[in-house]
C-alpha cells in the first residue's frame, strides 16, 4: 500500500515524483507504458511534449501534487493516450521514430526510488521479437501439412467417405436377417 503523500518530492534532472506516489513502467519496441499511482487521485491534468516531458498535476489525498517525468528519449505526444482511475493514471506513449529500440531506463538523470519497472509486464527485445514472429506461440504455417490434405476443413473428406460408404453398402432394408435386434 502506498503511504499518504507529504511535502517532500524526490527529484533528478527534470524528473520529480512526490513521496507517496509511485511510477511503474514497461516498454515494447514502439511504445512505453507508464502508470502513476497515488492514493485518492482526483482531477488530473496532463501535459506531454514531443521531446519526452510528461507533467501530471492532480489532487492526491487532499494535496495538489505534480509529477514531472523527463524521459530518456522523445515520444509522439499527439498519439499518447491515458486512462484515469481513483488509484492511478495509466499512459500509452508511442516512442518517436529515432528512439524505437528498447531504452535502458525511463528517465534521464539519477534513478529515483519511486520509479520502478513493472516486471509482471516487462518483455526483453529477444522475447518480443519471438512473439512478433510467432504470435500464437508457434509457427502456424509449419503446421499446415500436419493434418493432411484439406487442413482446416474436413468437409470434402466427410462427403467422400459418405459416397464411398454408400457404394459399398450391400444391406437390403427388406431383408429380415439384416435387422439388428437387441434382446
Amino acid at each position: 500500500m502506498l503511504a499518504p503523500t507529504g511535502g517532500t518530492t524526490l527529484a533528478a534532472a527534470g524528473t520529480k515524483v512526490p513521496m507517496g506516489m509511485r511510477v511503474k513502467w514497461y516498454q515494447r519496441a514502439w511504445e512505453l507504458y507508464v502508470e502513476i499511482e497515488g492514493p485518492d487521485l482526483e482531477s488530473p491534468e496532463v501535459s506531454i511534449t514531443d521531446d519526452g516531458q510528461l507533467v501530471m498535476r492532480a489532487t492526491v489525498a487532499g494535496l495538489i501534487q505534480t509529477v514531472c517525468l523527463k524521459f530518456l528519449h522523445g515520444v509522439k505526444s499527439k498519439e499518447c493516450r491515458w486512462v484515469v482511475s481513483t488509484r492511478s493514471v495509466k499512459f500509452d506513449l508511442p516512442k518517436s521514430g529515432e528512439s524505437r529500440p528498447h531504452w535502458d531506463r525511463l528517465t534521464v538523470g539519477e534513478k529515483l526510488p519511486n520509479i520502478v519497472i513493472d516486471w509482471g509486464s516487462w518483455m526483453d527485445e529477444e522475447e518480443e521479437a519471438e512473439i512478433r514472429a510467432n504470435p500464437y506461440g508457434h509457427d502456424v504455417k509449419s503446421l499446415a501439412g500436419a493434418m493432411g490434405r484439406g487442413w482446416g476443413s474436413n468437409t470434402e473428406m466427410t462427403m467422400d467417405a459418405r459416397r464411398q460408404a454408400a457404394a459399398v453398402d450391400t444391406s437390403n432394408p427388406d431383408d429380415p436377417e439384416d435387422d439388428i435386434c437387441m434382446a
